[in-house]
């Protein structure tokens, strides 16, 4: 087995070693806890999807077969002769919800510059992404009891999700939340790295855009109860970002510890 495989190569040896039908979310874990792959993108989950979809669509024999959305195995049981070669898939996500964070730590994020960076990767071993430009709704929390929700839209002058927050740590609000949620509309772009998020197909649109920013808003707004549990649905699998903490925040702990008697 080679060292560094293709995405291909490593999802039909992953499903081989599994001997059954897995979720795009699991392969990619599975793939990263078998050091498969020294590489995972940004988007490691849609990156498995497109090759697998790139696969059922071009191959005269594919190797996968999809027994129900978001799971696929091998095909024909499993019974592969060789490793397929590698096909050059890309990362392809779509839907109204692109991405979207839960129960982030206000105090992982560094509020003094003016657009803060809100930082998050898809898995531990995929690229970093900057969220700040992100529009869409978001949730304030007081520990676990959301206390406010609100949107950021491009017809707002400095509307991005990161700009918002920082204006709460500000205003009324500045000492009733420790925790944020946010559902983002604009994808993660493809080979995005250095901390940039991708502008995709929500952006240009601002009339459809507002709208469904407003009837998220709304939704939530009417819908969620104080202490509501999460409940996390197939079809936000893999579109989830967890935080990481900004350099900044833990080189100044550091300095912090350092400088305390």
């Amino acid at each position: 087995m080679p060292s560094e495989m293709s995405w291909k190569q490593a999802i039909v040896h992953v499903l081989r070693e599994e001997g059954g039908p897995l979720h795009y979310d699991t392969i990619v874990e599975r793939i990263s806890e078998a050091q498969l792959r020294s590489s995972f993108g940004a988007t490691p989950a849609a990156t498995v999807a497109s090759v697998i979809s790139t696969s059922l669509k071009n191959d005269a024999k594919p190797p996968f077969e999809r027994v129900e959305p978001g799971h696929i195995r091998l095909a024909g049981g499993g019974s592969i002769a060789a490793l397929p070669k590698d096909d050059g898939g890309a990362d392809d996500v779509g839907g109204i919800v692109s991405a979207f964070g839960m129960y982030w730590d206000r105090s992982y994020v560094d509020w003094e510059p003016t657009k803060p960076r809100l930082l998050g990767q898809q898995s531990k071993n995929s690229d970093e992404v900057d969220f700040s430009d992100q529009i869409g709704v978001y949730l304030l929390y007081d520990r676990r009891e959301i206390v406010y929700v609100g949107q950021s839209n491009e017809e707002r002058k400095n509307s991005c999700i990161g700009q918002r927050l920082r204006l709460h740590t500000n205003n009324r609000l500045r000492s009733r939340w420790d925790r944020f949620s946010w559902f983002g509309l604009n994808p993660v772009g493809k080979g995005a790295a250095n901390h940039l998020l991708g502008i995709g197909t929500a952006a240009g649109q601002k009339g459809a855009t507002k709208a469904i920013i407003d009837v998220m808003e709304a939704v939530l707004i009417e819908a969620i109860e104080p202490r509501q549990n999460r409940r996390q649905g197939d079809y936000f699998r893999g579109l989830e970002y967890l935080q990481v903490e900004d350099p900044q925040v833990a080189k100044k702990k550091l300095i912090q510890a350092l400088q305390s008697p």
